[in-house]
């Protein structure tokens, strides 16, 4: 006596419709949500970065013999001596100058704590500000 379970138990399972071409339909909704999502907006962001110029510059104080010394990994489009020369015409760069120009006794480091601290426009952090740059470019034209 053969009982219901036992029937269905042993019936082939149904085939999909559409036969291969229904498997890879998958595969092609993952990448195309992977293309939208994940490779345009990098693409568009490489675009947008190439029209930009990069300064990779090292700035370094000797206290031996007072020099101020700017390296730029060749990224420069001046000489690093006249990058130097700017840099001491335009900044005061001892340490109690740099303590007032960038405001570092207020209180300001629970803010910069998470989240990095360079490149932030969400909150007023004073080495984001592009105040110097018209005195820099005044300097530089003179």
């Amino acid at each position: 006596m053969t009982t219901a379970l036992q029937v269905f138990a042993q019936a082939p399972a149904p085939t999909p419709a559409g036969g291969g071409f229904a498997s890879f339909v998958p595969l092609i909704l993952i990448f195309a949500i992977f293309y939208f999502l994940m490779i345009r907006p990098q693409q568009r962001t490489e675009k947008e970065r190439k029209g930009t110029t990069t300064l990779r510059a090292e700035f370094n104080y000797d206290h031996k013999d007072g020099k101020d010394r700017i390296r730029t990994y060749g990224t420069g489009k001046l000489s690093d001596l006249r990058l130097a020369e700017l840099v001491k015409r335009c900044f005061d760069l001892r340490p109690a100058a740099i303590i007032r120009d960038l405001g570092l006794k207020r209180p300001i480091y629970r803010q910069v704590a998470a989240y990095g601290h360079f490149g932030r426009t969400d909150i007023d952090l004073p080495w984001e500000r592009l105040d110097k740059i018209a005195e820099l470019k005044q300097e530089l034209y003179k």
